[in-house]
């Protein structure tokens, strides 16, 4: 078998995305960019509270309303931590199932008998429960290779194929990220050489779009100048919403972004197990 090129897996992701976007597209917007946008909305409104709060808890302590006591202070934030957590838990819950959903619907389209977004998200929820859930925490740790290594994290590139084989393959989730790890899915010494340097690529090229929808973001904050408006849109709370309007962009912005981010990584990801394992995928 002949090595893969970046490019021609690419295309053929997107040969992939043509044939599966209506369903492709309902389990985005329901299950990934929702969820999210949800979860930042919450967690804004709850932090804002929070620093409401510990305000007053710091000016009463100054006037000498309350005793001087750092549990006052550590209430609050200790409230805040446990809401937080959970949050995260639910929205990585969700965000696993969207993922394993997505790279389920991809590879298993059949035109006589299409996969539906929802018996997708279904199956996803499915392999979720629990193990897919502990998957995730295990890509979570490997992620604190950075610390270490840089912002190339090659083995966080190379473990992105965990989920995959795990969906593909039905392997047990340590099984599917030592054989990600090792690129022992692939045919050939070979073609594990030329995979290593796709993945480094896929790698560096998500770590650029995050990069990039970071500095979005950032520069949003500075758009009202552009677009000469009243700088009260971009501070003041917007219609019934708690938040201004940059806030709700801002939100709007990263959930879609983040969204899009792990859409494309599911392609990819499955694409390439797809063309390194099977003749063709068309």
């Amino acid at each position: 078998m002949k090595p893969i090129s970046f490019l021609y897996i690419w295309e053929e992701a997107f040969t992939l995305f043509k044939s599966t976007k209506k369903e492709a597209i309902k389990l985005i917007l329901a299950t990934a960019f929702l969820p999210l946008l949800l979860v930042f909305i919450m967690l804004y409104y709850q932090s804002q509270t929070t620093i409401t709060y510990m305000r007053q808890i710091v000016q009463s302590m100054v006037s000498g309303q309350i005793d001087k006591n750092f549990y006052h202070i550590l209430n609050p934030v200790s409230g805040f931590v446990w809401y937080y957590g959970f949050l995260a838990i639910v929205c990585g819950y969700m965000i696993m199932a969207f993922y394993l959903a997505l790279i389920h619907l991809i590879a298993n389209q059949n035109p006589e008998d299409p996969i539906t977004a929802k018996k997708a998200f279904l199956y996803g929820l499915r392999l979720t429960t629990p193990r897919g859930f502990f998957l995730l925490i295990l890509l979570f740790l490997l992620s604190f290779e950075q610390i270490f290594l840089g912002a190339l994290r090659p083995f966080s590139s190379l473990a992105a194929m965990a989920p995959v084989l795990y969906v593909l393959e039905e392997k047990k989730i340590f099984l599917s990220l030592k054989k990600a790890l090792i690129l022992k899915y692939l045919p050939s010494k070979f073609l594990t050489v030329n995979g290593i340097l796709i993945l480094l690529t896929m790698g560096l090229l998500t770590m650029a779009a995050d990069s990039f929808l970071s500095l979005s973001i950032n520069y949003l904050a500075e758009l009202d100048d552009l677009l000469q408006v009243s700088r009260t849109l971009w501070v003041n709370d917007f219609l019934f919403f708690p938040f201004s309007l940059f806030f709700l962009l801002s939100m709007v912005m990263s959930a879609f972004g983040y969204s899009l981010l792990l859409a494309f990584l599911a392609y990819f990801t499955t694409t390439y197990y797809l063309l390194s394992t099977r003749p063709l995928i068309r």
